[in-house]
């Protein structure tokens, strides 16, 4: 009661970071597959999940924003150093 913990927004908060983590887990299957596949395929952005063709064997994203956007993601350290600056 008089804890001062919102119990509401800490469920939200794992909540939120269980979608995350479902998130990640799609994205790095979807660049595991945008990795492997041929020059000249077509295959979908990690990041927005919009298919572009592979013109180069290492032409994963479809954009720098969703390149930028994949690694500030997936990288554990990124993240922990976003939480701590916001």
């Amino acid at each position: 009661m008089g804890d001062g913990v919102d119990y509401g927004q800490e469920e939200a908060y794992e909540s939120s970071s269980l979608e995350l983590e479902m998130d990640i887990e799609e994205m790095c299957r979807l660049y595991k597959a945008a990795r492997e596949a041929k020059t000249g395929s077509t295959v979908l952005c990690p990041t927005c999940k919009k298919a572009h063709r592979k013109t180069t064997y290492h032409k994963v994203f479809d954009s720098t924003r969703c390149k930028d956007r994949y690694w500030n993601l997936t990288d554990e350290g990124r993240r922990e150093r976003a939480r701590n600056y916001s």
